[in-house]
């Protein structure tokens, strides 16, 4: 079942379908499209995955 998970997470990140703060919000969710943990940048899955400052730095004292 992890693999399935990792999946759908792979391509639910691929395909821009992740519940981010933008996504939500282009989807008429009234809320702000502001990264709600660096409140530097909107939140989009590459902001999340990729170029949050304080995300990547808890990722990487997860992974050692």
């Amino acid at each position: 079942m992890k693999g399935k998970n990792v999946l759908l997470f792979l391509w639910r990140s691929l395909s821009n379908s992740l519940p981010t703060m933008c996504n939500l919000s282009r989807h008429g969710v009234p809320i702000e499209a502001v990264c709600l943990i660096c409140r530097t940048s909107n939140e989009t899955v590459t902001h999340v995955l990729w170029t949050c400052v304080i995300a990547n730095g808890a990722r990487l004292s997860v992974l050692n």
